[in-house]
This record gives C-alpha cells, structure tokens and sequence, in this order.
C-alpha cells in the first residue's frame, strides 16, 4: 500500500480514462493509511506514518504526486544513498570511522575535485576519451 501511494501521479491514470490530482491523490493515500491502520488497532503505526511520512510536508519528499507537472524518476533517498555509498567505498575505505577533521579533509581533497572534473567532462560532453567507443566496440 505504501509503495502505491508513493507512485501514484496525476499523469497516471487511477482507473480507465480517471486522473485525479494532486490533491486528490493525497487525501486518498492518507484515508487508505489511516482507515487501515484504524480498522487494525495499529495507532502506533499511524502514528509513526502520520508524523514522518504522510503529513503534508514529508509527503513532498516521499510521493511523486507532490510534483504534478512532471514525473519524477529518482526519489531523494535514492540519491542521498547513492551518494554516500560513492562516499563510504571510493574515498573512505580505509577508515572504519574517521575523525570529523579527517572526515573533512576527505570530503575536501578528494571528494570535491573529482565532482568538478565530473562536472567539467559533462558540460563539455567530454566524459571519455575520443578512442573509447572504438575501443568498446572492438573489446
């Protein structure tokens, strides 16, 4: 149910030729969630869902219906947790649990000129050599 509510968007439809709105998905998802929980005796997970997941502010960061003028592909967890993977195993491997000033330099000296080398090769459509595709095709 709460991946449903988390997919659902106006520029889907409901049931044949139905769409509804933002608005409308919300107030849906949030009385399926409650009568749910309500029907079950589950007031501790209403709870739980109420407060960080279905109120109006965190619903904007958890459904793609929050976003009705376009469909959203990557949800922000998704990306904080790729970043941190990138984070965890390309640049911190060797220390299980580094200090914040070694955190920093890290972050600092490593992390942040590789993203502007990234962010170079990608605004000069340049993210691999000229020979690499030739190369790709052949291997």
């Amino acid at each position: 149910m709460i991946k449903r509510h988390a997919n659902m968007h106006p520029l889907i439809p409901v049931a044949k030729n139905t769409f509804w709105d933002s608005t409308e998905i919300y107030q849906y998802c949030v009385k399926e969630a409650y009568e749910y929980c309500y029907s079950n005796n589950l007031t501790k997970l209403w709870g739980y869902l109420w407060i960080n997941w279905y109120n109006r502010k965190d619903w904007k960061l958890f459904a793609r219906s929050a976003y009705s003028s376009a469909m959203p592909l990557a949800r922000t967890t998704m990306i904080t947790e790729s970043h941190w993977r990138v984070l965890k195993y390309n640049y911190k491997y060797n220390y299980n649990r580094p200090r914040l000033d070694r955190l920093t330099q890290i972050l600092a000296e490593q992390l942040v000129p590789d993203f502007n080398l990234k962010l170079i090769q990608y605004h000069t459509n340049r993210s691999f050599p000229s020979w690499w595709q030739a190369f790709k095709k052949d291997w």
